[in-house]
């Protein structure tokens, strides 16, 4: 983890991804994707490289977001979600997001108005 944040250290946002063979996940971010499950299923069908990989199959991917869906306990109408672990958080004053910004070597501070969270 430690790797990835240093790799990221320019990146505003960093959040760990849950598939069917990550063990021990504790997600705190969660999205509904109900309204795309089937694309993701799709796409994930697109690469060859993954086809042998049992752990990427149709049925693993949706019965882990369905998994995620029940554990939120948000809503009946939601049916899939993602599931996120925060390992960066950089958010603007009015605590939405901090966008990705271009890198040019007289601007590697980040801004004063900004709030940075790192999790460890």
């Amino acid at each position: 983890m430690l790797a990835t944040i240093e790799s990221g250290r320019f990146t505003p946002n960093i959040f760990g991804y849950e598939n069917p063979s990550t063990r021990n996940f504790q997600p705190v971010m969660y999205y509904d994707i109900s309204d795309v499950i089937d694309s993701k299923i799709g796409l994930i069908r697109l690469h060859e490289s993954k086809e042998s990989k049992i752990f990427l199959n149709s049925n693993s991917v949706k019965g882990l977001s369905q998994h995620r869906a029940i554990q939120t306990r948000l809503s009946d109408k939601i049916l899939n979600v993602e599931a996120f672990k925060i390992m960066k958080i950089t958010l603007e004053n009015d605590l939405t997001f901090f966008n990705t910004r271009r890198i040019v070597k007289e601007n590697l501070q980040t801004p004063k108005h900004v709030i940075e969270f790192i999790f460890k």
